[in-house]
């Protein structure tokens, strides 16, 4: 008899409504860390970011300076990808002026980059000082973009500025 009387003390503590309680509130106390944990690590992964572009400044842009930290930023820039013109094309690198947070970006070219313009895809010597780009990729360690994809965009015509009347006769 005492194990069916253990049995049903157990069922009747599984059914308490003090029970589900316990779960629900169990359940959102993991799902608030989770949430928390995915965002410190997001942050800590745009810090590392701006910490690598920072202290690799003059090396990636002018390596004849090579000493010294470049300027600190009060922002974070993006650390996977790139809006922008290409400005400078040594391969397997290229700098690409973002035009979201103002700033030069590395982008490092690889194999596997896949780089597509709008008839196809084209590979790296098809690219051109002046194209206008979008990187996306992950940073790496010297402050760059290692890029995955390169999408080349047809220069802004003067068809963007055309104005669209309200109401079509």
């Amino acid at each position: 008899m005492e194990k069916e009387e253990i049995k049903n003390e157990v069922k009747k503590v599984f059914a308490s409504k003090l029970f589900l309680k316990f779960v629900y509130a169990v359940g959102i106390v993991l799902i608030a860390v989770i949430i928390f944990s995915a965002g410190v690590s997001f942050g800590f992964h745009r810090a590392e970011f701006a910490r690598s572009w920072d202290e690799h400044y003059f090396n990636n842009f002018s390596p004849r300076h090579g000493q010294g930290s470049g300027p600190m930023m009060d922002f974070f820039p993006n650390a996977n990808g790139a809006d922008g013109q290409i400005l400078k094309i040594t391969l397997p690198t290229m700098i690409v002026s973002d035009k979201d947070d103002q700033t030069e970006k590395v982008v490092l070219i690889t194999d596997d980059t896949n780089i597509r313009g709008l008839s196809g895809n084209i590979n790296s010597a098809g690219l051109k000082i002046d194209d206008h780009v979008v990187v996306i990729g992950n940073p790496n360690q010297d402050g760059q973009i290692t890029a995955k994809f390169i999408r080349v965009l047809p220069a802004t015509s003067g068809m963007m500025n055309v104005e669209i009347p309200d109401k079509v006769q």
